[in-house]
C-alpha cells in the first residue's frame, strides 16, 4: 500500500511539474515584477510583397522594485524558414540603431538596463529585401521576439560624467566673416550632419507605403503609433503599475527552465532514493526470520 502511495505520488509530482513550468511572479522582497506570458510578441508575416515591410513600437516596462537588464531574441515559429532566412530587421531606441541585419542572425544586443518603474520604447521592423525573386510570393511564416531578463543591478552601460570640465560650454570667439560684402540676408545655414542622431522615421512615415498600402490584410497592419519614434525610459504611470498590460507592452520574464530542470532532478533522485530505501527495508524484513 506504501509503495503504490509512494508511485502515485512521484507520478503526480512528475506531470504537474512538466505540463506547468514554473513563472517568476511578482513578490514582495524587491524582486522584479515578470511574467512569461506577455514577455514575447509574435509578428505574424502573411501576404508581404518584395519591398514591403512591417514596424512594432514595443514598450518594455519594469514594474517590480528593482532595476534589471534585459535582453531581446528572435525565434522562428512556423511557415517557410527560407523566407525567414532572407528577412531583415532593424531595431532602434530613441537616440540609435542597435541592430541591423538578417532576421535570422538576429541574437540580441547590448543588455540594456531598465531602473525599478521605469519604461522605454523599442522600434522593430522587417522587411522583404526587394531583390528577392517572385519565387518568395505566396510563402509566410511567425517569429517571436521574446525578452529576458539577464541579470539585475549596475548599469552595463553607465553614462560618463557630463560635465568633466568645470566650463565645458566657454563662449567662442566669433570667426571672421568669409565674404562680408554678402548680404547677410541671402546666407542659407545647414545643420551639421550627426552620425549618432537618431534614426530617420522617412522609412515608416515619408517613404511609399506599399507594403501597407497594396496589402490590407497584413496581420497586424501598422498604425499611427506604430510609425513614431521610440520614447526614451520615463516612469510608468502610477494607474498603469497594476493595470493589466495592454497590446505592445512588454514585461520581461526570467530564463527559469534550468531552474525547473534542477528541481525536476532534485525531485526525482529524492523519490529514486526513497524508494531504494524501501526496497532494501521490505527485503530485510523478508530475511528475517
Amino acid at each position: 500500500m506504501r509503495l503504490q502511495l509512494l508511485i502515485i505520488t512521484f507520478i503526480c509530482a512528475y506531470v504537474v511539474l512538466f505540463l506547468k513550468p514554473i513563472n517568476i511572479q511578482a513578490s514582495t522582497n524587491q524582486q522584479p515584477n515578470i511574467e512569461t506570458k506577455p514577455s514575447n510578441y509574435l509578428f505574424d508575416v502573411k501576404n508581404m510583397s518584395p519591398g514591403d515591410w512591417a514596424t512594432r513600437i514595443l514598450t518594455i516596462q519594469n514594474r517590480g522594485e528593482s532595476d534589471f537588464n534585459y535582453n531581446t531574441e528572435s525565434y522562428f515559429k512556423d511557415g517557410s524558414k527560407k523566407l525567414y532566412n532572407e528577412f531583415l530587421l532593424k531595431v532602434w531606441d530613441s537616440e540609435e540603431v542597435l541592430y541591423s541585419g538578417k532576421l535570422s542572425d538576429f541574437d540580441g544586443f547590448e543588455p540594456r538596463h531598465l531602473p525599478s518603474k521605469s519604461q522605454e520604447d523599442l522600434k522593430f521592423e522587417v522587411t522583404f529585401p526587394y531583390e528577392l525573386g517572385n519565387e518568395f510570393q505566396g510563402l509566410a511564416f511567425d517569429f517571436e521576439l521574446r525578452f529576458v531578463i539577464e541579470k539585475s543591478g549596475q548599469n552595463p552601460n553607465p553614462e560618463p560624467n557630463p560635465n568633466p570640465n568645470p566650463n565645458p560650454n566657454p563662449v567662442p570667439e566669433p570667426s571672421p566673416d568669409p565674404n562680408p560684402n554678402q548680404d547677410s540676408d541671402s546666407t542659407t545655414v545647414t545643420d551639421p550632419i550627426d552620425d549618432n542622431a537618431a534614426p530617420p522615421t522617412t522609412s515608416p512615415e515619408t517613404r511609399s507605403d506599399q507594403g501597407n498600402d497594396q496589402n490590407n490584410n497584413i496581420e497586424n497592419p501598422a498604425t499611427e503609433e506604430d510609425t513614431a519614434m521610440p520614447i526614451p525610459i520615463r516612469s510608468i504611470p502610477i494607474e498603469e503599475l497594476d493595470a493589466p498590460i495592454v497590446k505592445g507592452q512588454i514585461l520581461p520574464s526570467t530564463a527559469t527552465n534550468m531552474y525547473n530542470y534542477l528541481l525536476i532532478g532534485v525531485i526525482l533522485m529524492t523519490a529514486g532514493g526513497g524508494f531504494l530505501l524501501y526496497q532494501k527495508r521490505r527485503i530485510r524484513d523478508n530475511q528475517r526470520p
